[in-house]
């Protein structure tokens, strides 16, 4: 099986970013569930992972919750990096980008 690592890019997360995240898990969650409801295997397995393991709330509006940690994750197939990816900030910034 297949894994698919969404980065949630926790220090500067905005409502733009919120709305990447928030759509690609559901095309993806949708797009293995018809091919499971068609009588195939699960493709693939999706994470949402990122630099802290508790929610944080964006605009004091929605929380996020990241699947994991990206130091729990050893290997992926494929890395998606959400549109509002913050800039050049230190921090856990760096260790985001250390770990791609």
């Amino acid at each position: 099986m297949k894994h698919i690592t969404l980065l949630y890019p926790d220090a500067e997360c905005n409502l733009s970013t919120v709305a990447c995240i928030v759509g690609t898990v559901e095309i993806f969650s949708r797009a293995n569930g018809y091919w499971t409801q068609q009588g195939n295997k699960q493709k693939y397995q999706l994470s949402v992972a990122g630099t802290t393991s508790g929610e944080q709330y964006i605009n004091n509006l929605v929380a996020l919750k990241p699947d994991s940690h990206i130091r729990d994750i050893a290997k992926t197939d494929l890395i998606i990096i959400p549109s509002a990816m913050p800039g050049e900030n230190i921090g856990d910034s760096r260790m985001m980008y250390d770990w791609i």
